[in-house]
């Protein structure tokens, strides 16, 4: 052998120890990635990062000797050989994973590829309770959730309001509001509210609630639209009575068994409520200044009027006055527990009412009985209740003189009331549940 063919020979054995030792050294890093599938790496949520992106190759080895290590400066104490390794290196067949970015919730909801009008339609047919839970979702369910057209009725009857939740009830644009027997804490809006809050309340019912004096003037002050108003047993101040008089559209009042009502109240609601139709002031322990001011300025559109309860406060001048001013347009005319009227106030009736058609005289016992016949003259009139001014026979001999009108059929007062009967999910004839 030459040497040539000796040289030749060893550097092959050279070469061939470096493959070896080079091998060696990177099947420490090597993964087998035919194995590997995609699959598997979908199933544990990795992703396998591409090898195009320029990683730096290891450099050299010799005689199997760890990979392109930095020369110490000096001789010293034993260092890591890894921490003086180049930065950037990563050994040949090293693989890089990556964990795949999961899309995010918001583009798998389905909600979110569909329209406001379409989410304030399905809305719609959510409880009022149901759309507070859905305002916590997010922003925008939060923003539809409390759109005034999801909150123009509401049926709040019998609820316990803390302070301030009426307030926010009433800031969601509601227009129908039944608040019928429900206990309500004040201060009614919150201190962040807005001095110049203008509510779009148009229908309210606050019979028999309990709510303080200075709540209901709170919330009447906000009022400006109001077209019907119940205050059915409640605390009436004159700030209130106030309150009530700059609602100019006001066509229906009730104000049965109210408190608190003076003169000086009652002269506010009459001189600015000039489209009133319906005015109920059924024992309201009205005073005789009181009285006055209503036969003196009742406004001309009153159609139906009750004073039921004024005892000896009422007097026949009074009902003169009144008739004389507004009988021609009243059709409804209760005066029951009048115990003053007497003869004059029957001939104002019969001369000033010839469009009623419903007439209360129950308990005015001051009013002749054989006078109550003439009352069939009246062409208009259908129903008249005389509660215990006859006994039985007096009742049937009463009916067989005239048939043409139906005689103690309506015991209760409906004027101005928000639900008559056994209604409970309207007022005045308007539904308060969606």
């Amino acid at each position: 052998m030459n040497t040539s063919d000796a040289g030749s020979c060893a550097d092959g054995s050279v070469s061939r120890k470096r493959r070896s030792a080079s091998s060696h050294s990177c099947g420490r890093w090597r993964v087998d990635t035919e194995s590997l599938t995609e699959d598997i790496l979908d199933d544990v949520g990795l992703s396998l990062m591409d090898d195009s992106s320029g990683l730096p190759t290891p450099p050299d080895s010799q005689n199997g000797a760890t990979p392109a290590l930095k020369p110490a400066a000096a001789p010293g104490p034993a260092v890591d050989p890894y921490s003086v390794m180049d930065d950037g290196y990563v050994p040949e067949g090293f693989l890089v994973y990556k964990r795949r970015r999961t899309g995010s919730f918001r583009l798998h909801d389905p909600f979110c590829r569909q329209s406001d009008e379409i989410i304030l339609k399905i809305f719609g047919f959510l409880s009022k309770s149901m759309l507070v839970r859905c305002a916590r979702v997010c922003r925008r369910w939060r923003q539809l959730a409390f759109d005034e057209t999801l909150w123009r009725r509401m049926d709040a009857a019998g609820r316990t309001i803390p302070a301030g939740g009426l307030g926010r009830l009433v800031q969601r644009g509601v227009r129908l509001l039944r608040l019928t027997r429900a206990e309500v804490s004040a201060p009614i809006f919150a201190a962040d509210t807005s001095p110049g809050f203008s509510a779009k309340l148009m229908f309210l019912d606050l019979s028999m609630a309990v709510v303080p004096s200075e709540g209901i003037e709170q919330l009447l002050a906000a009022c400006r639209s109001l077209q019907k108003l119940s205050l059915e047993r409640c605390d009436v101040t004159d700030r209130a009575c106030a309150a009530i008089g700059a609602n100019r559209g006001l066509t229906a009042l009730n104000l049965a068994l109210a408190t608190g009502l003076t003169d000086v109240g009652l002269g506010s609601i009459l001189a600015n409520c000039t489209r009133l139709s319906e005015l109920n002031l059924g024992w309201t322990d009205l005073s005789g200044a009181a009285l006055s001011k209503l036969a003196a300025t009742a406004p001309l559109s009153l159609t139906k009027l009750n004073l039921t309860g004024c005892k000896d406060e009422l007097t026949d001048a009074h009902v003169q006055q009144l008739l004389r001013r507004i009988g021609s347009r009243l059709r409804v005319l209760d005066l029951s527990d009048a115990t003053a009227i007497g003869a004059g106030s029957f001939d104002a009736m019969m001369e000033h009412l010839p469009a009623v058609e419903s007439l209360g005289l129950s308990r005015c016992y001051n009013i002749p009985a054989v006078n109550c016949v003439q009352l069939g003259r009246l062409q208009t009139l259908r129903t008249m209740e005389m509660y215990n001014c006859f006994n039985e026979s007096g009742v049937e001999t009463l009916r067989r003189a005239l048939p043409q009108l139906q005689i103690n059929t309506r015991p209760f007062s409906e004027v101005a009331r928000p639900t008559v009967g056994i209604r409970r999910t309207s007022i005045w004839e308007r539904s308060v549940r969606d």
